[in-house]
């Protein structure tokens, strides 16, 4: 009644969507459900927005043409990222919006795809031939066959770009889908097998399945008749699956655990600022800050620890230095050394003579220092370094580029994978902050017989944001990935032990990330691991979701041909 009295002549929705408030309304609310899906990633953690933010971009894409479907998937995608990525603006305030930039053209061109798909699989070449007016008394897929093979080729597609996105450029494998459910143990335990991609395919194809499933019911309005809603009965089965299989992978991980040494900790929490460029103040205090809280933890643990951790580079300065401040370091850590005979891990900056023009290369290293008066007992290097904050990308052939965006250095990327030197029962893989988000450098550890891992962070540069809590949930996965515990140590960052299950030990932890303090800690680490499906062949499934993307896309081309080829004016 409402509609009559205010649209007497009849309300045509397909006039209204098609006009320019129709456009506007619709890159509206493209806008507004990316800003939403930020809100499944931490620090609010609502996963639940994961089953259902993927929904918006396809109501709004598929059906449109190829084109515009990617103009819509970058304003989605760029709202999303620059809202999930806006603490980079506490290093400048430009580069969230630059930055988004990048990463929205992965969404926009998943949902260019996604479109091609629905256009020549939904819809038979008859019916496309039938003009816009058929097409839009037709309800597509008739086949529940297509139906299913556009849900599963939708998310791969989605799997296959955060693929990409984890190594194109320097890769940024952070706040995918899947990482939406760091705290869901129940389903990432497939990850074992399947990576986080795994995740990200079960949720992608929850999301499409719910978005098909208007079409059935279009389908009983429109017939009078039952329709099995097979796609969203696909994407549930498949959920059931995965939850089921990851219920037996969790219990196998714990009975394979085999025999087990009890790893004790110390882990300091030093509440630094930033102080890259710090002063010569400001670096003492940083020491002395790490030295008093070693000495307090180890006098008052109730029993020895194996080892104290350091977070990153908590000293801005290289701890074998030859200068003034070099030797005032080294001195107090060897009065700590004397004093308790436990070893330390911590990181520094390592200048080694190298065959170049300075004469010498920088590295970011952990260093397990273990004797007073001693060199390091073992030194690991950074192998993936922070692009812009360690490095400059192509910097050495666009030399601009270091003088536009450089900040002030550029190390040396380590050479290996492999654990630290510490014991024989006992073999840590370090991950030096940044690295931890990168599934082949815990993978790559675990493969040269990591037993362990550890995280040194300094999430420090970002004292405001959300990053500290996104870098935590983004290495949660490396635990089940390789079904090790994983000991992380952060400075402005969360401090705690990840069981192989993904599970976080916070009985010792306070949700305050910048409060100062040490936690004594201890984990089970098992001798001789079970290696896991992913640790020994690595991503196997996004070859397989490879290989479904391409059965879905085979076939759209040749719908796509022939329809072409049907508009072509007969020979005479």
């Amino acid at each position: 009644m409402i509609m009559k009295h205010l649209f007497p002549g009849g309300f045509d929705f397909r006039a209204v969507a098609a006009s320019r408030w129709g456009t506007v309304t619709a890159y509206l609310f493209l806008v507004l459900s990316g800003m939403f899906f930020t809100l499944a990633f931490p620090k609010p953690s609502y996963s639940w927005i994961a089953a259902f933010a993927l929904i918006p971009p396809l109501t709004m894409t598929c059906g449109k043409k190829v084109s515009t479907a990617f103009i819509r998937g970058f304003v989605w995608g760029y709202s999303w990222c620059l809202t999930s990525f806006f603490w980079i603006r506490e290093i400048h305030f430009a580069i969230p919006y630059v930055f988004a930039v990048i990463l929205a053209l992965f969404p926009a061109v998943w949902c260019a795809f996604t479109a091609f798909l629905w256009r020549n699989l939904a819809y038979t070449v008859s019916d496309r031939l039938g003009g816009s007016a058929v097409m839009e008394q037709t309800i597509p897929f008739k086949r529940a066959g297509s139906s299913i093979l556009f849900l599963f080729a939708v998310s791969s597609g989605w799997v296959i770009t955060e693929w990409i996105r984890s190594w194109i450029g320097t890769g940024m494998p952070w706040n995918y889908l899947g990482g939406t459910q760091w705290r869901n143990l129940a389903l990432i335990q497939i990850c074992e097998v399947t990576g986080v991609y795994g995740v990200s395919f079960v949720l992608a194809a929850l999301n499409t399945g719910i978005f098909l499933t208007w079409f059935t019911f279009r389908r009983i309005a429109k017939e009078q008749k039952y329709a099995r809603p097979t796609p969203l009965l696909a994407a549930f089965l498949l959920v059931i699956l995965s939850v089921s299989a990851g219920t037996h992978l969790r219990k196998l991980s714990f009975a394979a655990t085999g025999k087990t040494v009890l790893f004790r900790v110390v882990l300091l929490k030093c509440d630094l600022s930033q102080r890259r460029f710090g002063t010569p103040e400001m670096t003492k205090e940083a020491l002395d800050v790490s030295l008093d809280l070693t000495d307090r933890a180890l006098k008052e643990a109730k029993e020895k620890p194996d080892l104290v951790i350091w977070p990153e580079t908590a000293v801005p300065h290289p701890l074998f230095a030859a200068s003034d401040f070099g030797y005032v370091y080294r001195a107090g850590l060897d009065s700590i050394l004397r004093k308790h005979r436990v070893p330390i891990l911590l990181g520094s900056l390592d200048y080694r003579r190298a065959d170049n023009p300075d004469g010498y290369e920088v590295f970011n290293s952990a260093m397990l220092i273990r004797e007073p008066g001693c060199p390091a007992t073992d030194v690991v290097d950074k192998v993936h370094r922070v692009p812009f904050g360690e490095y400059v990308p192509y910097g050495e052939t666009f030399p601009q580029l270091v003088k536009l965006a450089g900040m002030g250095r550029n190390l040396t990327p380590g050479k290996v994978l492999r654990p630290i030197a510490f014991s024989d029962d006992i073999r840590p893989g370090v991950s030096i902050c940044f690295e931890s988000v990168f599934p082949e450098i815990a993978r790559g550890q675990a493969l040269k017989g990591a037993n362990v891992l550890i995280v040194t962070a300094n999430d420090a540069w970002y004292p405001t944001s959300w990053e500290p809590e996104q870098h935590f949930a983004a290495s949660v996965f490396r635990a089940v990935e390789t079904r090790l515990p994983m000991i992380r140590c952060g400075n402005g960052s969360v401090s705690c032990v990840v069981l192989p299950d993904g599970k976080a030990d916070f009985s010792e932890f306070t949700p305050d990330l910048r409060s100062r303090g040490w936690f004594y800690r201890t984990a089970a680490v098992p001798v001789m691991p079970r290696m896991t499906f992913y640790t020994r062949y690595g991503d196997v499934f996004v070859l397989l979701a490879g290989l479904i993307f391409l059965s879905a896309l085979i076939p759209a081309l040749w719908n796509a041909r022939e329809y072409r080829l049907a508009q072509l004016p007969e020979k005479s």
